[in-house]
């Protein structure tokens, strides 16, 4: 599977967002901000052209840190650009600086894990960029089992795909910087990705947080009381500069606490409704307790949306098995 894609900045003047997505690309990686921590002058409408056309979008920041605390300054940064906009693919560390070349290989390692991680704690896929010199010479591969978008084109760019230059690794491949794209002005990167990310990350994460994402009527109050949390810890973990304003959509980290779990007691609305593993009628039944009937209690600790759109509850069926049902089956009590 190769799926189409590019990656803009601000040096690129995209005109026409819908024949973008007719020239066949499924995927635009922006830039979100540039040296000095300053937001891409055209990330913003970019973001919104891009997922107005139904282009998959991802983010990518090229590095200039030296040292751990400067990675954690570019990473929240991006955390404050984003304010919980929904992204389909990952948040890349561009890895390819000059000065960081220079640095040992630990430092550089401890660099790209201390940006990761405020990354993750922010609800985020992550991945790092960087060239084929990059990947085989300077990064500590081993120590960073991440995703690799790799660059590697010839000398004598034409934009087309040399395919003697195509990595054995990687998840995508920048392989040209002069393609040319209807609805783009002048060059654009070109790049193929090998996956598909739109299975998203779990909405439980090793970090200790769960994701709720924002509907009509929440506010950040609303979602800290429903939670047992407070707004304080809602505005400081998600990097929100006013908590009056929350959109639809939005997706919201929640500390991840025994309370914080138990959100409310549903009731179940039919008779042998199914039990599943995952969100979706993809997923087989979880075992120990596969269907429930009509007026079965259960706690509700959790929401995740199917690739369908379709909400589905996470529960907890007596204090033992957990799993998904679809909402309209779950009324609360």
């Amino acid at each position: 599977m190769e799926i189409r894609g590019i990656d803009v900045s601000a040096y690129n003047r995209v005109t026409d967002y819908k024949k973008v997505a007719k020239a066949g690309i499924k995927v635009a990686i922006l830039r979100i901000t540039e040296r000095g921590n300053k937001v891409d002058s055209t990330f913003y409408g970019n973001y919104e052209g891009f997922v107005g056309a139904g282009i998959k979008v991802g983010v990518y920041k090229y590095s200039y840190a030296l040292s751990v605390a400067q990675a954690q300054e570019e990473a929240r940064k991006v955390l404050e650009t984003l304010s919980g906009r929904k992204l389909d693919y990952p948040v890349f560390y561009d890895m390819e600086w000059s000065e960081q070349r220079s640095l040992p290989r630990t430092t550089v390692t401890a660099i790209v894990k201390a940006f990761r991680k405020v990354i993750v704690d922010g609800g985020y896929l992550f991945g790092i960029y960087c060239n084929t010199d990059w990947y085989y010479h300077v990064l500590d591969t081993a120590s960073l089992p991440y995703d690799y978008w790799l660059a590697a084109y010839p000398y004598n760019d034409k934009g087309q795909i040399v395919e003697s230059l195509r990595p054995p690794v990687g998840i995508g491949w920048q392989y040209s910087s002069k393609g040319r794209i209807p609805g783009i002005e002048g060059d654009v990167d070109l790049d193929v990705f090998y996956k598909d990310f739109s299975g998203g990350s779990s909405g439980e994460d090793a970090s200790g947080t769960v994701s709720y994402t924002v509907k009509a009527g929440d506010t950040l109050s609303g979602i800290a009381q429903k939670y047992n949390t407070t707004v304080e810890k809602l505005v400081s973990l998600n990097h929100i500069s006013d908590a009056n304003l929350i959109y639809v959509g939005q997706k919201i980290q929640i500390p991840k606490t025994d309370e914080a779990y138990k959100t409310w007691v549903g009731a179940c609305t039919g008779n042998s409704v199914n039990v599943r593993k995952g969100p979706g009628l993809s997923y087989g039944n979880i075992a120990g307790y596969p269907r429930l009937n009509k007026g079965n209690l259960v706690d509700v600790i959790g929401e995740k949306n199917a690739n369908d759109g379709v909400p589905w509850y996470y529960i907890w069926i007596a204090k033992k098995y957990k799993g998904y049902v679809r909402h309209d089956y779950i009324r609360r009590v």
